[in-house]
């Protein structure tokens, strides 16, 4: 894939709508969401980043400037479609530039964006009238008390359960540091009826040598009750403090239940 974050703006949105290959409502969305905000902006901060886009080009986050293509990823593939859905509150972790959580707010929803520090990412998520809470997700350490409680907390493209090497081999977080985080949210952020969704980046494995689908994560959170799809790694909770059903891992009664297509759809 070849961004353009360097392109003006209108042609951004152009080659995005054929890429994704939006259908008329899709981009209807797409057109409205663009026309909420002063798009000149974008330009602004294409002139006070370009000697840092010609020298790392889209290896890096500069990828993120290109709006067009990121917002038309979520609006075709992100397996939350928030149009379709009453307002929400969402916490989302690992923000980046707030392009969800821009989409979110034209769409009816609010949010809250906790993300690393990064002035970059501070700058694009300003045009759009957000700001993100710097905060470094750690295993083990609760998250800030922050906005909720919420109906919803979604993590896409997640990278903050990857540790520090250990004796040169990448590491990641273990079960006990999800179920920390899990637990977390669900006793301190989250709304009764509620949800969680992560999509899950693949890990390093040291035997293939390459990146690979983290299969028995998935298939943990599967047992705990989340409903999954396994092409893209998404897990989809669903919660209910009045209902419990029984987790496949532990053997336990679980506070997650099989969801129901509330308008938050996952692709199958």
């Amino acid at each position: 894939m070849s961004f353009r974050p360097d392109r003006p703006v209108s042609e951004q949105i152009a080659f995005a709508k054929t890429h994704f290959s939006l259908d008329p409502a899709e981009s209807k969305i797409m057109d409205g969401f663009f026309d909420s905000f002063d798009k000149e902006r974008i330009t602004e901060l294409q002139s006070k980043y370009r000697s840092q886009i010609a020298t790392e080009g889209i290896r890096g986050q500069f990828k993120y400037l290109d709006v067009g293509y990121w917002v038309a990823q979520k609006i075709k593939h992100y397996p939350i479609k928030l149009q379709d859905s009453p307002p929400l509150h969402i916490l989302d972790l690992g923000c980046g530039a707030c392009h969800f959580g821009a989409l979110a707010r034209y769409l009816g929803h609010t949010s809250t964006n906790l993300d690393i520090e990064n002035t970059f990412y501070d700058d694009i998520a300003d045009i759009f009238g957000l700001k993100r809470i710097s905060f470094r997700i750690r295993p083990r350490v609760p998250l800030p008390r922050a906005g909720g409680p919420y109906d919803l907390v979604v993590a896409f493209a997640i990278s903050f359960d990857s540790l520090p090497n250990v004796q040169g081999k990448r590491a990641y977080w273990s079960n006990e540091d999800w179920d920390f985080l899990i637990e977390d949210l669900r006793l301190n952020l989250l709304k009764e009826e509620s949800r969680i969704v992560f999509q899950l980046n693949q890990a390093w494995s040291e035997e293939e040598k390459i990146f690979v689908t983290q299969t028995d994560l998935v298939n943990r959170f599967e047992g705990m009750g989340a409903m999954v799809e396994r092409s893209l790694s998404i897990v989809d909770f669903q919660l209910s403090k009045r209902k419990r059903s029984r987790s496949r891992t532990r053997g336990k009664s679980s506070p997650f239940i099989p969801q129901a297509n509330d308008g938050l759809d996952r692709h199958n």
